[in-house]
């Protein structure tokens, strides 16, 4: 699967590249939320999203028929939260594990999408896109993690294991790679606003089967 997107995405780069016509860069800060999906839907539950921050820059080129390819590179927090339902099952059914827990990595993102410049007026172009991202975590904040039976919560990296006694989680995987879909719109060749949607492809935790999406709202600056 990653050598097909791999290929995919130098065949997009090869076309767009060679029928450019215009050049720019832009930057970009914004909020996101994340969350996970496609879960062990018997032992995850209460899935939530967490509110995160992005910054990032952009290249963008355009060919003369408004088709555009557009590589970037940002900063970003993701992750989630959710609780785990135990493995084990008594005659009063089955048991909560851990009421809470929370992840909250930083990552390095560098996404390719291709779209089409749609002119309204002389003053505003809504531009909408698909493409593919790939993302290394660079680090986790500290977020808490909160066993069933226990009032306190405790602190943990997503990317160490956690061990408490029997419980155990283990640590979630750094790098991650999906597909984007996104819907921008420019003021004047210059502001830019934009909406995406990213559905990551890879477990993060062969654990529980965990892959993250995420929604995001940048505004930005074109030159």
């Amino acid at each position: 699967m990653k050598r097909q997107l791999f290929i995919l995405t130098l065949a997009i780069c090869s076309i767009c590249a060679s029928y450019a016509q215009e050049f720019k860069i832009g930057m970009h800060i914004g909020a996101n939320m994340s969350n996970f999906s496609k879960g062990d839907t018997y032992r995850i539950n209460d899935n939530k999203y967490k509110v995160g921050a992005e910054i990032g820059a952009d290249i963008f080129y355009t060919t003369k028929n408004k088709f555009t390819i557009t590589f970037g590179i940002g900063l970003l927090t993701g992750g989630g939260k959710f609780s785990v339902m135990s493995d084990y099952y008594s005659g009063e059914g089955q048991s909560t594990e851990f009421k809470e827990v929370n992840t909250k990595p930083l990552y390095i993102q560098v996404p390719i999408t291709v779209g089409y410049n749609i002119s309204i007026g002389s003053r505003i172009t809504i531009n909408p896109n698909l493409g593919l991202y790939g993302r290394y975590a660079v680090g986790s904040f500290k977020e808490n993690v909160e066993l069933a039976y226990s009032k306190e919560k405790e602190k943990w990296n997503c990317f160490d294991n956690y061990n408490n006694g029997a419980h155990h989680i283990d640590a979630f995987k750094r790098f991650d790679y999906g597909i984007t879909a996104n819907v921008s719109v420019v003021l004047d060749k210059h502001y830019c606003m934009s909406f995406g949607y990213k559905y990551g492809l890879a477990k993060l935790s062969p654990q529980y089967g965990l892959k993250e999406k995420n929604l995001s709202l940048n505004i930005g600056y074109i030159w």
